[in-house]
């Protein structure tokens, strides 16, 4: 968690070289890439967080929180390459996490932007 200090003061851009550095040092570690994604995302640097959070779907595909945050960061620069299955894809993963008492994993003010 002391990576995350930085981010929750606001410093963004020394979160994203603490995370950077995480990353070189923990290239396994899907979580950090996550993080690094986020803080990215924060920034503005979209194509770069959309690179992370596909590197922590890699090494963890069954992540539905990252992959809600790399569906609307997609959304975010206009990529609709593959949207209807990505579409499918987070109505299944909000139906399944409704089904089982679980918060969903798509933030409630992206739902405007999902059919």
């Amino acid at each position: 968690a002391p990576l995350h200090v930085l981010r929750d003061i606001g410093d963004l851009n020394g979160s994203r070289q603490a995370f950077l550095q995480a990353v070189k040092l923990q290239p396994d570690n899907a979580v950090v890439f996550n993080s690094l994604a986020c803080v990215c995302k924060d920034l503005g640097i979209l194509l770069e967080a959309i690179e992370y959070y596909r590197a922590s779907l890699h090494l963890r595909p069954q992540s539905p929180n990252v992959y809600c945050n790399l569906a609307h960061s997609l959304q975010m620069i206009c990529d609709w390459r593959d949207y209807d299955s990505r579409m499918e894809q987070l109505v299944e993963l909000v139906v399944q996490q409704l089904e089982q008492g679980i918060f969903p994993s798509v933030h409630p003010h992206h739902t405007f932007l999902y059919p």
